[in-house]
Parts: structure tokens; C-alpha cells; sequence
């Protein structure tokens, strides 16, 4: 008996069938996990909330608000890994509101509330508070990772070369004196010889943005009778330099010296210094502070100076 098989009809039958089957089932698939991960994150901030509560049970007077992504293995031996912010607040009766931003196995997830009422979201839905801008943000939006000495250094150079070293962001980067930059680790400038050589000219201003994120420059050194001083020459217009404290400076010059630059045309702003300027000519006149000339055009805000100015011979 001849055996019959399936004609061209049948089998196309069979593959729409299966394709309905496939787009029905895929997104229900797809909506349980994304569920699933959501109820998980929902538990893992109850329970840093349940940990909040004992820790106020225990010490009343304890200030739930000083908890973030830093301290919150030390304070609640809580593993930190999968968080990237963490915010409390606290009402008039100390019960804590959290805010928190996943990562790794959460990310892309928010979590607010209270123990009781906890709303988890995709990021950017708007349920929850607004986040902080973080430095994961900004890598994102094209701003590229200062971690070191020669990160610093190559800002100068429009070349492609390696930035964040050490860091989640190392890459390739093409540098340049237009381009965005953010600190994401304290830097130690202390350097033998000369020291620091100024980033740039007056032909060669800085027109790009430096966001140091409140991180330190340490032990910024030069030792240089050329003049000019700093490190950046020229902020030009358009030109942003923004929190960053710069500590322990010690710059030694002939003239013209100052801490963030020689001249400024753009913005500075909530930047803070500590150190000591040597001029070796006898003329303190010669010395800046965060600035040697603050043009018209430029403006500095928020921002302090705590200098040692001093001549040698």
C-alpha cells in the first residue's frame, strides 16, 4: 500500500498554526519572567527594610538616611553587588523610604516605597523618584572615564587611546580637547621632575566638559619656571569644568600660575582648592587661584580657595 504524505497545504497549515502558537506564547513567556524578576527585586528591598527596621529596633536613635550603595554591606550586611543607588529617607517617626537602582541581576530595575507598599519599575517609567545621575549615566550619554595619570594626560591628545584602566569602563577612547570627560576614581598627581605640563595653549583652549563627580585630584605637583601653570591652560567658551576638589597642590613657577587654568572663557563650578603656590620671582601678583585671569566672559561659582601664596629665591 502506498503510503501518502502531507501535501504542500497541509505542512504550510501546520507552519502557520505553529507561528500563531510561537507569537501567543513568546511575549506571555516573556512577560512572566520579566514578572518573576520584578517580585524577586520586590522581596530583596523588603528585606534591606526588614534589616532597617531591626537596626532602628536595636538603636533607636540610628539614622536610617546615612545608608547608601556605599556602607550598605558595612551597615546592614547586605551584599551590595547588585545595586547601583541606594537612597533613604526617613519620616517624623524614623520609618524609612527607600530608593534604589539595580544592577547586574537587577538591572534596569527601580524599587520605591516602604516595606508595606514597595512599586518595582523599568527604569525611567516615572512611578518612583527620580534617580541621581550616576557615572554609569553619563559613560552612556559619551563621556569618557578618568581614572589615573594617564587618562588625565591623554585629554590633550586627539588620538584613540585606552581610558578607565582599572575601572568597569575601560575602552578605547578618541581623546581630545572637545570631548566630555568624567572622573571615576580619585587621582594621585604626585610626579618627580617638572611634574604636571599644562594641558593645552591659548590657541589650544579647552572647549569640552570635565565632570570630576566630586572625586579628588591629590597632590597636583609642578615645578616649572616656564610660566603657565595649570592644568589647563585656556577653558574656552563652552568650556566646563565641574566638581572636583583638588587637594595638597604644590605649584612652583616663574608667573602666571593657577590651579584649574591660566585663563578662563567657560564655566567653573563647584570646584575646591587646598595647597600652596611658590613664585620664585618677588611678586605675588603673579599667582592665581583657581584661575590666573577670569575673563569677561567666564564665570566661576560655587566654588572656594584655600591657598598658601609664597615667594622664594
Amino acid at each position: 500500500m502506498k503510503e501518502k504524505g502531507f501535501t504542500l497545504v497541509e505542512l504550510l497549515s501546520v507552519i502557520v498554526v505553529l507561528s500563531l502558537i510561537l507569537a501567543i506564547s513568546v511575549p506571555i513567556v516573556g512577560n512572566l519572567m520579566n514578572q518573576t524578576t520584578k517580585s524577586a527585586f520586590k522581596i530583596d528591598t523588603q528585606m534591606i527594610i526588614k534589616s532597617l527596621h531591626d537596626k532602628i529596633l536595636e538603636h533607636y536613635e540610628y539614622d536610617a538616611s546615612q545608608i547608601n550603595q556605599d556602607n550598605i554591606k558595612s551597615e546592614l550586611n547586605v551584599d551590595d553587588s547588585n545595586y547601583e543607588i541606594v537612597i533613604i529617607t526617613v519620616d517624623e517617626n524614623n520609618n524609612p523610604f527607600i530608593l534604589i537602582s539595580g544592577k547586574n541581576k537587577w538591572t534596569g530595575l527601580v524599587a520605591c516605597g516602604t516595606h508595606n507598599n514597595i512599586i518595582v519599575e523599568k527604569k525611567g517609567e516615572g512611578l518612583c523618584p527620580a534617580l541621581p545621575i550616576t557615572i554609569a549615566d553619563l559613560i552612556e550619554e559619551g563621556y569618557i572615564p578618568i581614572a589615573s595619570y594617564e587618562d588625565l594626560n591623554n585629554i590633550r591628545n586627539e588620538t584613540v587611546n585606552t581610558f578607565g584602566t582599572g575601572t568597569d569602563w575601560v575602552d578605547q577612547y578618541e581623546g581630545g580637547l572637545d570631548k566630555k570627560y568624567v572622573q571615576v576614581v580619585d587621582i594621585d598627581l604626585s610626579l618627580e621632575g617638572e611634574g604636571w605640563i599644562t594641558i593645552g595653549s591659548s590657541s589650544a583652549k579647552f572647549v569640552g566638559i570635565y565632570n570630576a563627580f566630586n572625586h579628588y585630584i591629590n597632590n597636583f605637583y609642578i615645578n616649572n619656571n616656564a610660566g603657565d601653570n595649570a592644568l589647563f591652560h585656556t577653558i574656552g567658551i563652552n568650556g566646563i569644568v565641574t566638581n572636583l576638589v583638588m587637594n595638597n597642590i604644590d605649584i612652583t613657577s616663574l608667573y602666571d600660575m593657577g590651579s584649574i587654568a591660566i585663563y578662563n572663557e567657560g564655566e567653573i563650578s563647584n570646584v575646591h582648592i587646598q595647597g600652596e603656590l611658590f613664585s620664585t620671582v618677588n611678586y605675588t601678583g603673579l599667582m592665581g587661584g583657581i584661575v590666573y585671569v577670569n575673563e569677561p566672559e567666564g564665570n566661576i561659582l560655587n566654588s572656594s580657595v584655600n591657598f598658601n601664596y609664597l615667594v622664594i629665591n
